[in-house]
């Protein structure tokens, strides 16, 4: 053969399930692997902003997430914990915006130099 690739041996820009991981790989699978140690469940691709280039490597989000050892995304306890971390967001979120609109609330009392009687 021309290319100097015999008839068995296979030549792959994508990672298979029993290749070993290069030091390229890990790196490449660290923000994965950060965001469950974090957080505490496999991220869904959305969640991770390199995920494209880790597609490119491991042609699936899936595979990205075994070549990691993480938990599928799909199991029923990943997606309850996707949803209880989002619950709790929310309702923080909420927490703090009706903290900041009760801080916006006028800060002048009427005897105050600075406060201005509406003129009619």
């Amino acid at each position: 053969m021309a290319s100097g690739v015999t008839g068995t041996s296979r030549v792959s820009r994508y990672w298979q399930l029993d290749d070993p991981l290069s030091a390229h790989d890990e790196a490449l699978l660290a923000p994965i692997k950060a965001f469950y140690a974090e957080r505490g469940f496999t991220p869904v691709q959305s969640q991770i902003p390199s995920s494209g280039v880790i597609k490119q490597r491991f042609r699936t989000w899936g595979n990205a997430v075994r070549a990691a050892g993480l938990p599928w995304v799909n199991y029923p306890e990943q997606q309850q914990l996707r949803i209880a971390a989002r619950a709790a967001a929310t309702a923080t979120a909420a927490t703090s915006a009706a903290g900041a609109a009760g801080a916006a609330e006028d800060t002048n009392p009427p005897g105050d130099s600075n406060y201005r009687k509406h003129e009619v």
